[in-house]
């Protein structure tokens, strides 16, 4: 106009409101802030400008205004401290970071607890398990109910710039139990030799049970006895799935004093065997017999007293010498 420029004003607006945390220079028109913006909270702001000149004459400019990410929060692992039961390539989950972009480039390392080799991280986040996994390794702890227990501390790095932040979690890994150690008959119990009278009535229990070792849980196999043919002359014994020996037929010293029997055991996977001897002893069981029916021997009527007549013969007796 007339006079030269006129002076210009600026201000924020309209609406005032919506400049919430931004102020204008009045003379300048230099935005600059008024707060510490967190970009969880506000990612980007948009508001007006105006500028007026002396005659009262004004226009209107939109201000658009991005807040930039900060690499300012360590990552975290959304499901730890928890708790894993072992699957074949089983995730441990996402990893979540609360910045973006590059900063939120979130990978996973193991620190600490992976002492025997069993996991590895693949893809960054994936957690997985190494086919050699042993339940009964010398020295893993269990819990209550068995299962062997790994502790892991994991750490969850981002990519940020120029500061990379980190955090951990603890995962505990259960081991779960398969059927993969053979059962084995426990010391005393193997070639064990029971002697049994042969008056034993039949069905009577010959070895209530057999003491069986299993590294395994009992809840993942099942002990089934078996008795072997070989040996057991008339299948005079007999062996519940239990493990009970019991007497099938009566015993006879005369017709066998000895029994050299197998024992078979399964687990359902693997098989072991035992010997065990039984020896008959004899009992009292018959009376005596004459070898004959009638003795006949003759004394002289005048021979004193203690003469010795005739043998009457042998005396068979009811049990053996």
């Amino acid at each position: 106009g007339v006079g030269g420029p006129s002076k210009l004003v600026y201000r924020v607006g309209p609406p005032a409101a919506s400049a919430a945390g931004f102020a204008v220079d009045s003379s300048s028109g230099v935005v600059s802030t008024t707060t510490v913006f967190d970009r969880l909270v506000v990612s980007q702001a948009t508001f007006n400008v105006t500028c007026e000149d002396t005659a009262g004459h004004t226009a209107v400019a939109q201000v658009k205004v991005n807040i930039l990410d900060v690499n300012n929060h360590a990552p975290n692992i959304t499901n730890l401290p928890g708790t894993w039961r072992i699957a074949e390539n089983s995730s441990i989950g996402s990893g979540q970071d609360l910045d973006a972009g590059q900063n939120a480039n979130v990978s996973l390392t193991l620190v600490s607890g992976n002492d025997r080799g069993w996991f590895s991280i693949v893809d960054g986040f994936k957690l997985t398990a190494a086919s050699n996994i042993d339940r009964e390794a010398p020295g893993l702890a269990y819990d209550s109910a068995g299962n062997g227990r790994v502790l892991l501390v994991v750490m969850a790095t981002d990519a940020g710039s120029p500061t990379r932040l980190s955090s951990t979690g603890i995962l505990t890994v259960l081991v779960g139990d398969v059927n993969d150690s053979p059962p084995r008959f426990a010391a005393g119990t193997e070639n064990r030799q029971y002697q049994l009278a042969e008056s034993t009535s039949v069905g009577s229990v010959v070895v209530p049970g057999f003491d069986v070792l299993d590294n395994d849980l009992a809840t993942t196999n099942s002990f089934v006895f078996s008795l072997g043919v070989d040996g057991n002359f008339n299948e005079t014994f007999q062996i519940t799935p239990g493990g009970s020996l019991k007497l099938n037929k009566q015993l006879s010293r005369a017709a066998r004093a000895q029994f050299n029997l197998t024992i078979y055991l399964t687990d359902g996977v693997f098989n072991t065997s035992t010997f065990i001897t039984i020896i008959v002893m004899d009992s009292n069981n018959n009376s005596p017999v004459f070898g004959s029916p009638l003795y006949q021997f003759f004394v002289t009527e005048n021979d004193r007293s203690g003469v010795t007549g005739q043998l009457i013969g042998q005396v068979q007796l009811g049990y053996w010498m």
